[in-house]
């Protein structure tokens, strides 16, 4: 009895360690870096990085940070190193303005992901609509 309860005890704290992590529609993989940064990685095999990741910001602010569709998500650190998801290239993101290392600015691309740039959640999850009608 007592294997079992340690057993079950186990689980549960492996468990505990998976939560900031989260998947996007897409398969995207995004994880929460601190209080107001979160890394975005592509899914695997993807053919349009940029999308990919703006989505899965989008889909980590609706479902784990309970943003609403107006809430504009800021590109913090652009395409780099990843820092905990398992990816080569990540893209930071935050929802909070006043911790960009630049100045907010107007996207001119979806596909050049500058620092300060930003989408609302709406936008982000219009993309993940239209990549997976693909």
């Amino acid at each position: 009895m007592k294997v079992i309860l340690m057993s079950l005890l186990l689980g549960v704290a492996a468990c505990s360690v998976e939560t900031g992590v989260s998947g996007s529609v897409l398969g995207d993989q995004a994880v929460a870096l601190g209080e107001d940064v979160f890394e975005v990685a592509p899914r695997n095999n993807s053919t349009n990085f940029s999308w990919d990741v703006w989505c899965g910001a989008s889909d980590f602010a609706r479902r784990q940070l309970n943003a609403n569709w107006q809430n504009p998500i800021y590109v913090y650190r652009e395409r780099g190193p990843g820092v905990a998801a398992s990816a080569r290239e990540t893209v930071h993101f935050t929802m909070n303005e006043q911790i960009l290392p630049v100045p907010a600015s107007v996207m001119a691309s979806v596909d050049e992901l500058a620092a300060g740039q930003f989408m609302t959640v709406r936008d982000g999850s219009k993309l993940c609509d239209q990549w997976a009608g693909r």
